[in-house]
């Protein structure tokens, strides 16, 4: 049994380390949360709807660092974030997010992007990146049938990342 534990644990480590060795890390802070614009909850506690949001939001920034440069870090402070849509009260006094091509996601941010030394190859403050095309062409349809309750966002974070990684081409 002990043996089986430490086998466990030592197949757990070089997981970590050798996905580590190959991809940039990402550290995420989401600043001040109750003041963003609008990362309301329709239909849960807001603390759960957060947690989940941050928890889904992290998720997507650590897999696209993966593709930054071997050995490099991230550190993103988020200052604002507006998601997809709009919170209304609909017929029947129900809550829900309705989301139209004008309620595009937003978010504010403070990065730093450095290299395996600590050397800073890119950093910026209070980026406003808005992904105003978020509902054009099919991406509704593929929101409707995703099964990511924040197809959106996640998208707006892989298009600032696109963004990112042509910049650090040039």
């Amino acid at each position: 049994m002990k043996i089986q534990w430490v086998s466990s644990t030592l197949l757990l480590a070089a997981v970590a380390v050798s996905s580590s060795v190959f991809a940039a890390e990402a550290v995420v802070t989401w600043q001040d949360p109750e003041n963003y614009t609008d990362i309301k909850a329709t239909d849960s506690d807001q603390q759960e709807f957060q947690t989940q949001l941050f928890g889904v939001l992290d998720e997507e920034f650590t897999r696209q660092a993966k593709d930054l440069k071997e050995g490099s870090s991230l550190a993103i402070t988020v200052t604002n974030f507006d998601m997809a849509g709009d919170v209304r009260q609909v017929q029947g006094g129900d809550i829900m997010r309705v989301v139209i091509g004008n309620y595009y996601p937003q978010m504010t941010l403070n990065y730093t992007l450095t290299d395996a030394s600590g050397a800073v190859l890119s950093q910026q403050q209070d980026v406003n990146y808005k992904d105003q095309g978020f509902y054009s062409g099919s991406a509704s349809l593929r929101a409707s049938q995703s099964s990511n309750d924040f197809y959106y966002e996640t998208t707006m974070i892989r298009s600032w990342f696109a963004e990112l990684k042509r910049e650090l081409k040039k």
